[in-house]
């Protein structure tokens, strides 16, 4: 699942490189690949790391290295993290099955997330 996400990432990040922002674009194009994972499978990986943290090493690798990659791209730091939490908010009501399940909800939260994202492009 993480490689299979990464890959996504990496192959929307080089489609983005001429825009601002290109790792922050990318991870907001992944997610919706992220919604199609089955969160039993999820689960199931959550309370193997809940026995052996250690298994979230990977996790915890890849998500910094995303993080450091926005940081670099951005001057607008604050609304970048702003828009990963909103993305992981999103990722773990998923993984739970917490509300808002309504895919109607869901899809218009994350065209928020991209305005934000587009504003950041403009100088104020």
């Amino acid at each position: 699942m993480i490689a299979d996400f990464a890959a996504s990432v990496a192959e929307s990040r080089a489609a983005l490189a001429d825009r601002p922002n290109p790792t922050l674009r990318a991870l907001v194009t992944a997610f919706d690949r992220f919604e199609k994972i089955d969160p039993d499978v999820s689960m199931a990986i959550m309370a193997a790391a809940a026995e052996d943290p250690g298994l979230l090493a990977p996790l915890n690798r890849m998500l910094s290295g995303h993080l450091d990659q926005v940081l670099a791209e951005t001057a607008d730091r604050g609304t970048a993290v702003l828009v990963l939490a909103a993305l992981d908010g999103l990722k773990f009501q998923h993984l739970m099955r917490m509300p808002p399940t309504d895919p109607a909800l869901r899809a218009a939260a994350l065209a928020r997330i991209r305005t934000l994202v587009n504003e950041m492009d403009c100088p104020r």
